[in-house]
């Protein structure tokens, strides 16, 4: 009795056995089988090696500064009652800043008016003791009218006067150039100083940045420079050098200045990428996409028959986008212009695989 329950499980097995591996198959298990298959496709990019001019590219990092920036506040110090502006707001030369309490200055003019008043009638007393009247100012000896001035005590007077003056000027700060306000910290009725704030002309920035001294060569005066921030690299601001400071540092470098004119993007003290360039004529130029690592060198696949065979290289120069290359001397590899260069989905290309060109 068992053994035909055990002979009966067994033929049950074998029936599903066949039905699952080997039973006829439907339209798409016969496509997968098709693309797992399938022989692999290698499509690639190209394009034809010219001789062409090559922009060759310095890259440094600079710091930006505004060409006309300064420190403003009070030559006395009291309690801040006037404060139209705050950080980022933008003045005109001669507009208000900021004013403490004018009180006791304005007590000082007063009282200084009359002392002068009342010592330029002892002074015209002192005149007429000398017979002479001071609508005669002109008929004075000097030597009489500087002694009528001292004995009146209208010189002291007078220099008083221009003190108490000064004294209330120093109670208001006034924008001595156009620009923005920075680095404000005192508030409203608090003790305003010397340091009040930073005023900033942001309408053109100079740039300080370092070259290698064996790039010198490189470097020309009024020469064009463009820098983008490190915050946005696709954005470019146009320039130019101004000053190569004559000095080679420890670092075997060479201070440069260049200058930018200002943009709403572009702030005192912001860090950016500064970018020289200058043109050499007659180079094999290629994309930095069409050079790839192979055996420790440098390799261009170029295209023939509708294979691609790896060339052995030199990189002469390089800037942001493409190299000037040669044939590389040691494995007396050659490049020629008309050369059709493979400059995408080389990535994982082998000397002599089959490649298609994509359309």
């Amino acid at each position: 009795m068992n053994m035909k329950r055990l002979w009966f499980f067994f033929s049950i097995m074998a029936t599903l056995s066949m039905a699952s591996c080997g039973g006829p198959k439907n339209d798409k298990e016969v496509d997968l089988a098709k693309n797992v298959y399938e022989r692999e496709v290698n499509r690639v990019d190209t394009l034809y090696l010219k001789r062409v001019e090559f922009q060759k590219q310095l890259i440094s990092n600079g710091r930006l500064r505004a060409k006309v920036k300064g420190v403003v506040g009070f030559k006395t110090t009291g309690i801040v009652v006037k404060l139209p502006v705050k950080n980022g707001s933008y003045v005109r030369k001669g507009d208000l800043i900021a004013q403490i309490d004018t009180q006791e200055a304005m007590l000082n003019l007063a009282q200084a008016q009359v002392r002068y008043q009342r010592a330029e009638i002892d002074r015209r007393d002192a005149l007429i003791n000398f017979g002479y009247q001071i609508s005669d100012s002109t008929l004075i000896p000097a030597d009489v009218m500087r002694i009528s001035a001292i004995r009146s005590g209208y010189a002291n007077a007078q220099s008083d006067l221009r003190m108490a003056e000064i004294a209330l000027d120093r109670c208001t700060i006034y924008a001595p150039f156009s620009g923005k306000i920075a680095n404000l910290s005192t508030q409203l009725y608090e003790i305003g100083g010397a340091n009040f704030c930073t005023l900033i002309d942001d309408s053109t920035f100079e740039v300080d940045f370092t070259v290698l001294e064996t790039e010198m060569e490189f470097i020309k005066p009024n020469m064009g420079i463009e820098l983008s921030p490190l915050h946005k690299p696709s954005e470019r601001y146009s320039g130019k050098v101004t000053e190569v400071n004559p000095m080679v540092d420890a670092h075997s470098q060479i201070k440069i200045t260049g200058v930018v004119t200002g943009n709403v993007a572009l702030m005192d003290g912001m860090n950016v990428r500064v970018f020289l360039e200058n043109t050499i004529p007659d180079q094999l130029v290629v994309p930095k996409t069409a050079v790839v690592q192979r055996d420790g060198y440098h390799v261009l696949f170029t295209y023939n028959n509708g294979k691609a065979e790896w060339v052995y290289i030199d990189i002469i120069m390089s800037n942001s986008e493409s190299h000037s290359v040669t044939g590389n001397k040691a494995k007396q590899a050659e490049l020629s212009q008309g050369d059709c260069i493979i400059v995408g989905g080389n990535v994982n290309l082998a000397h002599g695989t089959e490649v298609i060109i994509n359309n």
